[in-house]
């Protein structure tokens, strides 16, 4: 590859390059904190990884919805990403907790993602009827994931 010179005249500026930005999404993960219920120790490594390499501050995780709930009461979290099924409490019944808790506690309210194998739309309306701002279906991209994230950190499906 040969690059040619392109002339400058004095006291002129040299031809910027284009520059790749951050995706946009980045900045709204930034500061983040977030908690993810998986009782599968597999996805939920891969998940807590992914999250971390895309920007959010702090990961947290948990392996079933009793834990969820638990570490929900103790800390902050910007968002909650639950899987449907877990031993003990499953996913919409954690979504559905956390939304009395805000209430009760006063807390502002916090972005919930479900992640399913179902598919069917009546599922998704479980999801949301359970107060979930995004369903995400498995198997899923990282990049699906993180939209759907993205989404509910700025307000939700619903919005």
């Amino acid at each position: 590859m040969t690059l040619a010179a392109i002339p400058i005249s004095k006291g002129e500026q040299p031809p910027r390059l284009p520059v790749d930005e951050p995706p946009p999404r980045r900045s709204v993960r930034s500061g983040r904190a977030v908690l993810v219920a998986d009782d599968h120790n597999g996805n939920r490594h891969l998940v807590c990884q992914l999250l971390e390499l895309e920007g959010f501050a702090r990961v947290d995780a948990v392996a079933n919805g009793l834990a969820a709930i638990a570490a929900w009461e103790e800390s902050a979290y910007d968002l909650v990403l639950l899987d449907w099924h877990m031993p003990g409490l499953d996913g919409l019944e954690v979504a559905r907790r956390i939304r009395g808790l805000e209430g009760e506690l006063a807390r502002p309210r916090t972005a919930v993602v479900i992640v399913t194998g179902r598919i069917a739309e009546a599922d998704r309306s479980a999801c949301f009827a359970a107060g979930a701002d995004e369903c995400v279906a498995k198997p899923y991209t990282p990049d699906e994931l993180l939209d759907a994230l993205d989404r509910a950190l700025r307000g939700g499906a619903l919005s």
